[in-house]
Order: C-alpha cells, then sequence, then structure tokens
C-alpha cells in the first residue's frame, strides 16, 4: 500500500488547556514536515436553535469576535515558527464542522485533544474527539491531558509509536498510515 506523504493537517481547537497541548503536537509536526496547517475553532451552536433571537445572536456576535482574535494571534505566533497556516471559525456541532473542514481541504491529519467526560453527560453527548476519530475522513491523533510535569508551548519530541492492531484488513491500513507518520517524524514503532 502506497500512502502519500502527510502534508495537510487540520487542529481542531478550543482554546482549553488540552487543546494547547493538541496545539504543541500540530505546529511540532507541521514545522518538522514542510506540512500546512489550518486551526479551526467553532461556534458550538446547535441545530434548531433560532440564530435571529437576540440573545443568540449577541452569543454568536461574542464568541465569533473571541475565536477571530485567539486564531489571529495564534497565527500570528505559528506564522513566526515558519509554518504556513490558515484558520477557519464554524458555526454549529463542533465535530459536524470539523469533519466537514477535513473534507473540503483534504486533510491528511486532524489533531484534536481529548477531555475526559464520564457519566450521564458523555453517554448522552459523547465528545467531539470520540466524533471525529469515529467520523473524520482520515486519521486522527488524539493528544490527550497534559500531565502535570508537561510544559505547554515548549514543543514535543515524537520517539516511539505504539500501534495496536487486529490484523484485520482495516487494521494493517492503520499499520501502514502508522509507517509513514513514522517514518516523517524519526519514531520508531512498536506493533502490538
Amino acid at each position: 500500500m502506497n500512502i502519500p506523504p502527510i502534508k495537510r493537517l487540520l487542529l481542531a481547537t478550543d482554546f482549553s488547556h488540552c487543546a494547547a497541548r493538541a496545539e504543541d503536537y500540530a505546529s511540532a509536526l507541521a514545522a518538522s514536515w514542510g506540512a500546512d496547517l489550518t486551526v479551526m475553532s467553532v461556534v458550538e451552536f446547535y441545530p434548531g436553535l433560532d440564530r435571529e433571537y437576540a440573545v443568540n445572536q449577541l452569543y454568536l456576535t461574542d464568541r465569533m469576535y473571541e475565536l477571530t482574535a485567539a486564531l489571529a494571534a495564534m497565527k500570528d505566533k505559528l506564522h513566526l515558527r515558519g509554518i504556513h497556516i490558515s484558520t477557519r471559525v464554524g458555526t454549529g456541532l463542533p465535530s459536524e464542522e470539523m469533519i466537514a473542514a477535513a473534507e473540503a481541504e483534504d486533510t491528511d491529519l486532524v489533531i484534536v485533544g481529548t477531555r475526559g467526560k464520564s457519566g450521564l453527560a458523555h453517554v448522552l453527548l459523547g465528545s467531539t474527539a470520540e466524533r471525529l476519530i469515529r467520523m473524520a475522513p482520515c486519521p486522527v491523533l488524539a493528544v490527550p491531558m497534559p500531565k502535570p510535569e508537561d510544559t505547554i508551548g515548549q514543543g514535543i519530541s515524537l520517539n516511539r509509536m505504539l500501534v495496536p492492531t487486529d490484523l484485520s484488513d482495516c487494521s494493517r491500513e492503520a499499520t501502514h498510515y502508522a509507517r509513514v507518520f513514522a517514518g516523517q517524524a524519526k519514531a520508531s514503532i512498536e506493533l502490538l
């Protein structure tokens, strides 16, 4: 199987602490691979809500302003590192907006932070990261919450990859992708 190099990355961010760790991964990979990076954030707005309702308009306007400013600051910061970056803001369900962006941009890899939800909220809503993993048109790198000893904003070093496999066709395809990923990252692979 011939998988082309990974050249188009999409970072899904809500500017949380966990998303900052995902940004570290995305910027490190984009810089070392010479990949284009799109950074996207979504104003969460559920279907069925009236966009014309005054309170909703105020919410959408305020959130759009906040996200646009945060994305512009991130773009300036990453541009100084020599990363080719574009930004996107969506409105709607974050997972659906991210999937649509990944499809529209023919993304090779989506990078997203995870946040552990538990209990009823998790059962009813799931998480954006889980939905992306299940439905994205490309592989997804889900970055876990940073540990207390992790330094945010200092970059990352990707040295080793664990690739679980059940030897199915889908698993073999994932293993081929992991080989390309590890090759670009100069990381070792351990199959499990």
